[in-house]
C-alpha cells in the first residue's frame, strides 16, 4: 500500500512540472482571419493578419510568424487594445530562404499584422495569386477573406468560397473557411480573376458626385440668375462712393495760392462790370479788382493777374 501511495506522490510530482511548462509554450490562437486585398491602394497584394490569442494564453507572450521574404518590412505590427485602436508593436524580421520570421511580443489577445506580397501574377487581364499560411501555430479557426477589386470579373478561388458577400461600397466580399489548423501544417487558397485596366479600389471611393450635375442640381447656384443682382449692388456701391466723395470735397474750400511772380497776361482773369478807380497811395499802387498791392513796375495783379489801372 505505502508502495502505491509512494508511486503515486511521485507521478503527481513529475506531472504538475510537465503541465506547466506546457502551459507556458503552447501557444494557439481562437481564431485567425487572412484578408486579401489585391490592387487596393497599392498594385501588389495587401494581406492583413487578425489574430485572436486562445484566453488560455498567459500575457505578455513571445510570438514569431512567418511572411514571404520578398515583402519586405510589414506594413504594419500592432496590438489591439479593447476600445479598438491598434497600437504599434515593436518586432524583430529574419529572412530565412524565402521566408521572413516576424518576432513581436504580445501584450493584448489580438494582434493584426499587414503587408504587400509582391508575387501576384498579371498576364494582360488575367490575374493569379495564391496565399499560404504557414501553420506557425494551431487554430481553432481559420478564414480567408477576398475582397474582389474594382473592375474584376470571374473570379475563382480554390477552395471554393463557401459566401459571397456583397457591400454597400458596391464591392463583393468572397469567405473561404478553413476550418481548425495544426502547427506545423500549411494551408494555400489559390485566387484567380480579370481585370482589364491597372485602377486601383481605393481611387474608385474618392467623393464623387451621385449624379450628373446641371443647372436644375439642388443647391447648385447659376451665376446668370444672380448676375443682374450683382451689377445693382456694383452700381449702387458706386453711386455712394461717389456722392461721399463730392460732399467731403464741398467742405473745404480751395485756399488762394500767392505766386511769387504774376501770371502772363493770357491767364489774365477778365473784369467783370465796370472798371473801379484806381486806388492809390503814397504807400503804393492797388489793384482795384481785388485790392491787392502792386510792386512797381507791375503791370498785372500778382494775386488776380488783372491788368493795373494806368499801367
Amino acid at each position: 500500500m505505502k508502495k502505491w501511495l509512494i508511486l503515486f506522490m511521485m507521478m503527481i510530482i513529475l506531472w504538475v512540472p510537465t503541465q506547466t511548462a506546457l502551459g507556458q509554450g503552447g501557444v494557439s490562437f481562437a481564431s485567425v482571419e487572412v484578408d486579401l486585398w489585391p490592387e487596393y491602394d497599392n498594385p501588389e497584394m495587401l494581406v492583413i493578419y487578425r489574430i485572436v490569442l486562445s484566453p488560455d494564453v498567459v500575457l505578455p507572450v513571445d510570438l514569431t510568424l512567418e511572411i514571404p521574404a520578398a515583402a519586405g518590412l510589414p506594413n504594419a505590427v500592432a496590438v489591439q487594445d479593447p476600445n479598438g485602436a491598434l497600437l504599434n508593436a515593436p518586432y524583430e524580421r529574419q529572412v530565412n530562404g524565402e521566408w521572413a520570421t516576424i518576432s513581436l511580443t504580445a501584450s493584448m489577445t489580438e494582434i493584426q499584422i499587414e503587408y504587400y506580397d509582391p508575387s501576384m501574377e498579371k498576364a494582360g487581364a488575367q490575374r493569379n495569386y495564391a496565399f499560404t499560411w504557414r501553420g506557425d501555430y494551431p487554430t481553432s479557426a481559420l478564414r480567408v477573406q477576398f475582397l474582389q477589386p474594382f473592375g474584376a470579373s470571374q473570379v475563382e478561388l480554390l477552395p471554393q468560397a463557401v459566401t459571397t458577400t456583397p457591400s454597400s461600397d458596391g464591392l463583393t466580399y468572397y469567405t473561404v473557411d478553413l476550418g481548425p489548423q495544426t502547427a506545423g501544417a500549411d494551408a494555400t487558397v489559390s485566387i484567380r480573376y480579370t481585370k482589364d485596366s491597372d485602377a486601383l479600389t481605393a481611387e474608385q471611393f474618392q467623393i464623387q458626385p451621385s449624379a450628373p450635375i446641371s443647372g436644375d442640381t439642388s443647391g447648385r447656384v447659376n451665376i446668370m440668375d444672380i448676375l443682374p443682382w450683382a451689377l445693382g449692388a456694383l452700381g449702387l456701391i458706386l453711386v455712394g462712393g461717389r456722392l461721399w466723395w463730392y460732399l467731403q470735397t464741398g467742405r473745404e474750400k480751395p485756399k488762394a495760392t500767392h505766386r511769387s511772380r504774376g501770371p502772363r497776361p493770357s491767364q489774365a482773369r477778365p473784369s467783370r462790370g465796370a472798371e473801379p478807380s484806381l486806388a492809390s497811395s503814397d504807400a503804393g499802387v492797388y489793384c482795384h479788382q481785388c485790392g491787392k498791392r502792386a510792386e512797381g513796375g507791375d503791370r498785372f495783379c500778382r494775386a488776380c493777374g488783372t491788368k493795373l489801372r494806368g499801367s
